[in-house]
């Protein structure tokens, strides 16, 4: 008798997590081809955790060492292009982003959906690999990825210091 419960119980929980898994592949896959917007790959998680799938540091924040380095000389049109290239790499500063929103309420909310639904499958996507913490310190994956934060939170810095520097000399970005 306590078989056949159990079997009831597995059929009807693993019904509705089918369900909403498939889903979930439906919302993402429909959102990958109306946004490119979403550029990573889902699969490069787990690729990237065996060593497959390689993430550099970008070179434009792999030369910062120093995020508040300065010498005299640095005119308005230099700082605006190392801002630039740091917003090129790091994406628009949110500080400078306005706060109008334009976009009517269904793109907000297929966009919403779509980034739920393609946070719910790289989840996913990462549970894929057994003893996963393991395996990305033996791969190295780890130690790339915490270089790459490094890189970009002293990127951040640097973009903060250089829109400092161009407020200072009354530059106009």
């Amino acid at each position: 008798m306590n078989a056949k419960i159990a079997f009831n119980y597995k059929a009807k929980v693993q019904k509705p997590v089918t369900l909403l898994l498939s889903s979930a592949l439906c919302l993402v896959f429909a959102s990958c081809a109306s946004s490119n917007k979403n550029k990573d790959n889902i699969m490069d998680e787990p690729l990237s955790d065996i060593g497959l799938v390689k993430k550099g540091v970008p070179p434009a924040l792999a030369q910062i060492t120093n995020p508040y380095a300065y010498t005299e000389g640095y005119d308005c049109a230099f700082i605006s292009y190392q801002i630039s290239q740091l917003d090129a790499v790091l994406g628009p500063d949110e500080m400078k982003s306005s706060n109008f929103d334009d976009r009517s309420m269904a793109q907000k909310s297929g966009e919403f959906a779509s980034a739920a639904a393609s946070d719910a499958v790289k989840s996913a996507a990462k549970g894929i690999i057994p003893a996963r913490s393991l395996v990305r310190k033996l791969t190295g994956a780890e130690k790339a990825d915490n270089e790459l934060n490094k890189a970009t939170n002293l990127g951040k810095i640097r973009r903060g210091f250089l829109h400092g520097l161009a407020i200072g000399k009354k530059c106009q970005l």
